[in-house]
């Protein structure tokens, strides 16, 4: 399914108000790119820890950053 050297996780923005929320979209950005870039995959769960986040495809949106579905993993995790 994934065979690249890592699979690195990412961590989606936190919802926030006010200037933080474009800091946060931009590091993500940021971040996401370098992770493409040098040939890695990305796992980028839901709501981690029941911390309000914006969703992987929603930040993606924002940010107007096209998605390889073959190396983006969206891993929804939830607590039992």
């Amino acid at each position: 399914m994934f065979n690249y050297p890592y699979l690195v996780e990412l961590l989606s923005p936190k919802r926030s108000t006010g200037n933080r929320m474009e800091d946060f979209l931009d590091r993500f950005a940021e971040r996401y790119l370098r992770i493409m870039d040098e040939g890695c995959g990305v796992s980028i769960p839901d709501n981690p820890m029941g911390q309000p986040r914006l969703g992987a495809l929603e930040s993606f949106d924002l940010r107007d950053i096209s998605v390889d579905p073959d190396r983006v993993r969206d891993i929804i995790k939830s607590c039992v």
